[in-house]
């Protein structure tokens, strides 16, 4: 069957001067990231988050991408799809893009390795280097 692709952030957007409101991106990552919250909401949006990668069955970390597999289900999917849009608000430095398959969805988060990996770290505070990826190989 065909992948069907989502694509919820333009690729090729970037925060022009590298701030999002209530700060830089290195002073929001530095309070646990989401630079799409205000710091009274910071800990519930991780939160969100980490209940959704609670439900990841596979990943792939290289220093510009990061891609999360999971199984296809519809709570899930609207989930992921309204925290999407709640990032793309202020990281639009970062591409975020769902690829929607009959059994799984893809979460694919293209960045820099500076923007990338305190996102990875937040939403998945276990490890952000695991054997998935390139850097364990």
């Amino acid at each position: 069957m065909r992948q069907k692709r989502k694509v919820i952030a333009d690729p090729s957007a970037s925060a022009a001067d590298g701030s999002c409101p209530g700060g830089t991106v290195q002073d929001i990552v530095k309070e646990e990231l989401s630079c799409t919250l205000d710091p009274s909401s910071i800990q519930f949006g991780i939160a969100r988050w980490r209940r959704v990668f609670k439900n990841i069955q596979d990943y792939r970390l290289s220093s510009a991408e990061a891609r999360f597999e999971f199984n296809h289900t519809k709570a899930l999917r609207t989930e992921l799809e309204v925290l999407i849009k709640q990032e793309q608000i202020c990281c639009a430095h970062v591409s975020w893009s769902l690829d929607v398959t009959p059994v799984r969805l893809i979460l694919t988060l293209i960045a820099d390795s500076e923007a990338l990996k305190p996102i990875v770290d937040a939403f998945m505070p276990q490890t952000s280097i695991g054997p998935n990826s390139e850097a364990a190989q």
